[in-house]
């Protein structure tokens, strides 16, 4: 079989290499250490969640090592059996079609072997670690590429704290993934719109790039397409355990982090230890100081998805969490008070209102706090700067009488607000009727359309200003 220059597999890892962009970092750091005699490290663990770009990195490293030279191996987890002789077997055979006759990886001169899905053989990394590696020539170098970090017992042996090597793939930056859209010709004009919708994910990109180009319909939404959702939610969940989980999933989705709490209240559920422990088993969710982070990409697919497959258990999912984070709010104060407004707040990117007001791509630019007497001045002026002298006076007045309504916006490096909004508590009718024409609007509706029991108070949003916009 021909797999050598002048063949159809070396055309096509040319095709595959033209496309690839970005990873400078990685490449320069496995590409320098593959040309030492001895590399100044064994193993590689690169890992990531599906789609990321593993496996094309792993192409990438093998065709720039042709030049270096090294016998290059790779495998996948996932095509061989996951055993110690399945492994084995798969890298003589590997060895034997490179060299025309069988031969052990321990013999082989300036080795590059790549395990591509490591994760399939989860049940033999201690034998990779303790065994198969340690036999290689001291010239070797392993690149394992896995869905998972590597496990404990790779970082507490000093000895691999030392030859080992985490390489954690994250998406690509803004120009990175703009010259991936230009090698699948969408037109600059067209960058933003698929940008915002896949954030940069390699593979979100590359769909999204071939839904857009295949669409002649206008409008098309790269946030909203089908085939778009299904192709990478396909790539996402493969291999959730029941839809329980996958319900935990599309919880934990609704808001920046995910609790056990937050599981019990989405939920109904007495015991959501179990469901916890599987979210953080999975390759797109992160540790924070605050609970389990969900990847950007997965929670805006799962969401959107899930909104277009089942409104109704969308809309109860989101008003279960809604509640959850209400009462967290209630019986919270100071920093975690506010943490749970940001929160609830992130549940309004859904909302066709309110969803245009915010920069949703990064939540945690600024926080959310009560207003102090200090920034009235600069609520005042950024309103008599973007609505003029009459809503400014309005403005004044509303601190006057309820400045515990305001909230300010502000940046960690600012300190004067960076926006402000006002959401006014009345509960009857006084002289804000003849100040503030809102107001004045707000009780003619209560009024026409029946007044107030007792104990309920009306909410008016009357302010939401930017300072630079």
């Amino acid at each position: 079989m021909a797999n050598g220059a002048g063949s159809i597999q070396a055309r096509l890892d040319a095709a595959r290499s033209s496309r690839f962009v970005g990873r400078e970092a990685e490449l320069e750091l496995i590409g320098a250490a593959l040309e030492r005699d001895v590399p100044p490290f064994s193993v590689v663990h690169v890992h990531g969640p599906p789609g990321i770009g593993k496996s094309s990195l792993l192409a990438e490293i093998a065709t720039r090592a042709a030049g270096v030279p090294r016998t290059v191996v790779r495998i996948s987890g996932r095509e061989i059996d996951p055993s110690t002789a399945g492994v084995e077997e798969a890298i003589a055979d590997a060895l034997g079609a490179r060299n025309g006759q069988p031969a052990r990886p321990a013999d082989s001169p300036r080795l590059l072997l790549m395990i591509d899905t490591y994760e399939a053989l989860g049940a033999l990394d201690r034998w990779v670690r303790d065994q198969l590696v340690p036999s290689l020539a001291d010239d070797a170098l392993v690149i394992l590429a896995s869905r998972l970090p590597p496990s404990p017992d790779w970082r507490l042996d000093r000895g691999w704290a030392e030859l080992l090597r985490e390489l954690p793939l994250r998406d690509l930056p803004d120009q990175e993934a703009r010259s991936l859209l230009s090698m699948h010709d969408v037109p600059p004009e067209h960058h933003d719109q698929i940008l915002e919708a896949t954030g940069g994910h390699p593979l979100a990109v590359e769909l999204a790039a071939g839904a857009w180009r295949d669409s002649s319909a206008n409008g098309w939404d790269a946030s909203v397409d089908p085939r778009v959702m299904g192709d990478l939610l396909g790539a996402f969940l493969d291999g959730v355990p029941s839809g329980t989980h996958r319900e935990a999933l599309e919880a934990a989705s609704f808001t920046g982090v995910a609790t056990e709490e937050l599981l019990r209240s989405a939920l109904d559920t007495p015991d959501p230890g179990a469901l916890f422990d599987w979210l953080r088993t999975l390759s797109f969710t992160e540790p924070t100081s605050r609970g389990l982070a969900v990847h950007d990409l997965v929670r805006e697919l799962l969401l959107a998805d899930l909104h277009w497959r089942n409104p109704d258990r969308f809309a109860q999912l989101h008003e279960a969490v809604t509640l959850h984070l209400e009462e967290r709010m209630a019986r919270s104060s100071g920093p975690a008070r506010r943490r749970a407004m940001l929160d609830l707040l992130q549940l309004y990117r859904f909302n066709p209102v309110t969803r245009g007001f915010y920069d949703w791509s990064d939540p945690e630019a600024m926080h959310v706090e009560p207003a102090l007497e200090t920034d009235h001045d600069a609520i005042v002026a950024m309103t008599r700067e973007h609505e003029g002298d009459e809503s400014a006076r309005v403005a004044r007045y509303w601190l006057d009488r309820q400045p515990e309504v305001f909230r300010v916006f502000r940046r960690p490096d600012a300190a004067e607000p960076a926006g402000f909004v006002a959401n006014l508590l009345l509960d009857q009718p006084g002289d804000e009727i003849n100040e503030d024409p809102i107001a004045a609007a707000a009780w003619r509706h209560v009024r026409a359309h029946g007044a107030l029991r007792a104990g309920e108070r009306i909410r008016i949003m009357r302010f939401w200003v930017a300072a630079d916009t």
